[in-house]
């Protein structure tokens, strides 16, 4: 658990501090959810894998605290993602594709006693190949 970390020591600038853990807040820990599907379809003598997916990703940040709450005790801040994928499995070649987007929203510094909404999403492409080579 993140929560349990220690830090034995910290330098900054040349600077050691004598007493790096009361400098950093608490972590919160990560529980994170899986779940996904895959179907495989026949194409003859190949196999085509559709796949279908969904996870949480929580980070060791948190959210800007509310006024007069302390700072590990604001909420954590987590993402959820999508995926998919698909393949091509052939006798001597797996072709492998996928896709993956991560999205979600959290509240950043207060301005002027406002918070301040932040969205995020990201996404990327894998595609991959894999040859075998004699039986």
């Amino acid at each position: 658990p993140w929560s349990k970390r220690e830090i034995e020591k910290c330098v900054e600038n040349g600077i050691e501090y004598p007493d790096p853990g009361q400098y950093f807040s608490k972590y919160p820990d990560a529980n994170s959810f899986h779940v996904g599907l895959e179907y495989l379809m026949e194409a003859g003598d190949n196999i085509l894998p559709l796949r279908l997916g969904f996870y949480t990703l929580p980070t060791t940040s948190r959210e800007e605290p509310k006024p007069g709450q302390a700072s590990d005790e604001a909420d954590q801040i987590s993402y959820n993602a999508l995926t998919a994928g698909i393949g091509f499995v052939m006798p001597t070649i797996i072709l492998d594709g996928s896709f993956e987007y991560i999205f979600g929203s959290y509240v950043g510094d207060y301005e002027d006693s406002s918070p301040v909404d932040y969205d995020y999403s990201d996404f990327k492409i894998t595609i991959g190949a894999t040859i075998h080579f004699g039986k």
